[in-house]
């Protein structure tokens, strides 16, 4: 956990020289969504209204949209009814919605700062599981398929090569084609194929699971280059990269290792056991974002691996002893990012001397004017 005491003066130092750069905007970002945004900022949103209550709103309608899909299909094989897919194709669009709008949010009230973006990309890091898994439902796989696994991989290896190209560049790098696309392709293909017949259903499955697979391939493609030119443009910049790829590859493996133990073990009735797989890795993937933020945005040097990653390990030793244990070990993934996550969000705070979730001076329900924020 970090501790404002136990921070060097190059901690504080960082926070303070914090810039925030925009990166060039996707194709839906020039056409609509950029100006539905700043709608939003301006004309919607109440000046009281935080920044980080906007993030935090979002993640909130992917962790609902996840959990009415599953509390619905269990399975993952498109067995929810139409309004579930309705639903959560809506939940996802408001993510989209919030997500893009809280920076506008931010520079509207003047309280963007480092703490913006470690709450912005860590939660993002902690939902891109979920979107994947309830999105790839209506393909009707289930959890036991290959498909949904590798596709939840490539896109958390996605989200972490933008992320490094952010690490070395202060920028992230951006595409003509890039997440919006994707988001709104997924929201707009909610339609439960598993229900179709076998035969129709082959049929229907392909077109949406290879464009999807597409899209992410092409996405690594275009980051990992990203990643090799910002490299060149950072120079001798001290940012550990190799221990960035080393703890993804050691990530990916342990998930995959788990995948594997729990099909082997269950075959296709192994869905408690996937489900808190899928929650142990969002953990993991998340500590790991939050870690790599934290060198960002504070230059704080951390341990190669995360702990919650090492959670993986004990995972594959659980599948063999039971539901409990796998239980266990997900609660202890889920201790570690939380701990790190918030120790970070306080730390970063603290120095600062601003609120998580408040905006400085600003009147509403809870706080005076002038009221003392943190």
């Amino acid at each position: 956990m970090l501790t404002v005491g136990g921070q060097s003066d190059a901690f504080h130092e960082a926070l303070r020289s914090y810039c925030y750069r925009s990166p060039r905007l996707s194709a839906l970002e020039v056409l609509y969504l950029d100006a539905f945004w700043e709608f939003l900022a301006a004309r919607v949103y109440p000046q009281w209204l935080a920044p980080n209550l906007i993030t935090l709103l979002g993640g909130l309608c992917d962790l609902a949209a996840f959990a009415l899909t599953v509390a619905h299909s269990p399975n993952l094989r498109g067995e929810a009814p139409r309004w579930v897919y309705a639903g959560s194709a809506a939940l996802l669009l408001t993510y989209q919605s919030l997500d893009g709008s809280d920076g506008k949010q931010a520079r509207r009230t003047r309280s963007g700062s480092a703490l913006g973006e470690l709450m912005d990309h860590g939660l993002d890091a902690c939902v891109i599981g979920l979107i994947t898994a309830f999105t790839v439902d209506a393909m009707g796989f289930g959890w036991s398929s290959a498909e949904l696994w590798l596709t939840i991989l490539g896109a958390q290896w996605a989200f972490m090569l933008t992320n490094m190209t952010l690490l070395l560049t202060g920028c992230m790098e951006i595409g003509l084609i890039d997440v919006m696309e994707l988001q709104t392709s997924m929201a707009g293909g909610r339609h439960p194929i598993a229900r179709l017949p076998r035969r129709r259903r082959a049929h229907r499955a392909a077109p949406p699971i290879a464009s999807r697979a597409v899209g992410i391939a092409a996405s690594l493609f275009r980051n990992a280059l990203s990643v090799r030119h910002a490299r060149r443009e950072a120079g001798d910049r001290d940012v550990r990269l190799g221990q960035q790829f080393f703890s993804l590859v050691v990530y990916s493996a342990l998930v995959l290792l788990c995948f594997v133990r729990v099909r082997e073990k269950h075959g296709m009735a192994g869905n408690q056991s996937m489900l808190l797989l899928l929650l142990c890795c969002n953990f993991c993937f998340g500590e790991m974002v939050a870690r790599m933020l934290m060198l960002r945005l504070g230059r704080v040097r951390l341990p190669v691996v995360p702990y919650s990653v090492l959670c993986l390990c004990v995972f594959v030793a659980a599948v063999e002893v039971g539901p409990i244990a796998q239980l266990l070990t997900v609660g202890l993934a889920g201790i570690s990012f939380f701990a790190f996550f918030t120790s970070s969000v306080l730390a970063i705070a603290r120095a600062l001397q601003i609120h998580p979730f408040r905006v400085r001076g600003a009147v509403h329900w809870y706080t005076l004017r002038g009221a003392k924020q943190f």
